[in-house]
Parts: structure tokens; C-alpha cells; sequence
């Protein structure tokens, strides 16, 4: 019986898809190092003048009324179904990692282009709200008007939570 548990090989993770999970794994890591270090480096928050995305997009998105959001919504898949939004070029990212001597040129242009992409698809998004804003009655825009104030409370909240649980740890 004991030859019989040593002969069955455990069911463990193939020596390929490890290194796959392990390069997935460095590129997370330095997808995450190089916007923490851009953080870092030019500030960020409304504490350095400038909102960021969650404190500002997604209550004014949770705030529009379901019949706004289809209406954005639907314009914006249109947009994109002719301009699907392409993944990062993995392949060449993998042979600039494993170059020596490194250069971090073509992946920063990698990165670079990928950012572009959704500032791109930003501005567009942007431009829509400003439109279907400029479309409804100003009741409708007093009640959006209401939510987002709703919601902007309801994102504080949550933000100071949060701080209190972290600060306890």
C-alpha cells in the first residue's frame, strides 16, 4: 500500500504554467511599482489639487439615473465596437524583461500607449456625460444633482471607514 501513495505523482502545478504564474506574477508587480512610483513622484489626490478618478467619476456615474446610464452606456459601446481596446503587447514586454542588458524604454512605450488608449476612451466618456447633462430638463439635472451630493457623502463615509480600519491595524 505505501508503494502505492509513493508511485502516484501529486497532482501539483506543471513546471510551465509555473513559470507562466511566475511571469504574470513580475509583471503585475512591475505594472504596480511603476504607477505606485508615478504616484509618488507627481502627488495625487484632491490634497495635490487635482481629483482623483474614484472621488470624482464614480459617485457622478452612481448619481445618474438608470436611463442616463443606458443612454451613456449605449453611446459609448457604439463608439467601441469599431475601436476595441487592444491588451498590452505581452509578448514584447516578456522578450524586453528577459534582454540583457535591460532597457526599460519599450515598455514604459508600451505602457505609455496603453495609458493613451484609456484617456482616449476617458474623454470620450467625459464628453458624453457633458452632453446627456446638457440634454435633461433642470429638474432632472437638480435631482442628479441631489444624488451626487448623496453619493459624494455616502464615498466619504466609506473613505473614512476605511481609514479607521487601517489606522487601527
Amino acid at each position: 500500500m505505501a508503494a502505492q501513495l509513493k508511485e502516484t505523482k501529486p497532482n501539483g502545478i506543471s513546471s510551465k504554467l509555473r513559470v507562466v504564474l511566475f511571469g504574470s506574477l513580475a509583471l503585475n508587480l512591475l505594472f504596480i511599482g511603476l504607477m505606485a512610483g508615478a504616484a509618488f513622484r507627481h502627488g495625487g489626490g484632491a490634497e495635490h489639487g487635482r481629483p482623483k478618478l474614484d472621488r470624482l467619476s464614480g459617485p457622478m456615474v452612481q448619481a445618474l439615473s438608470r436611463k442616463d446610464r443606458r443612454v451613456i452606456g449605449r453611446s459609448i459601446r457604439e463608439s467601441n465596437s469599431g475601436m476595441p481596446m487592444e491588451p498590452l503587447n505581452m509578448d514584447s514586454i516578456i522578450k524586453v524583461l528577459k534582454q540583457v542588458p535591460f532597457d526599460p524604454n519599450p515598455i514604459e512605450a508600451e505602457l505609455v500607449k496603453q495609458k493613451n488608449r484609456v484617456d482616449s476612451r476617458q474623454e470620450f466618456a467625459r464628453n458624453r456625460l457633458l452632453e446627456r447633462l446638457s440634454e435633461i430638463s433642470d429638474a432632472e439635472r437638480a435631482a442628479f444633482a441631489d444624488r451626487l451630493e448623496d453619493e459624494l457623502a455616502r464615498a466619504q463615509n466609506r473613505r473614512e471607514k476605511w481609514r479607521k480600519t487601517r489606522d487601527r491595524d
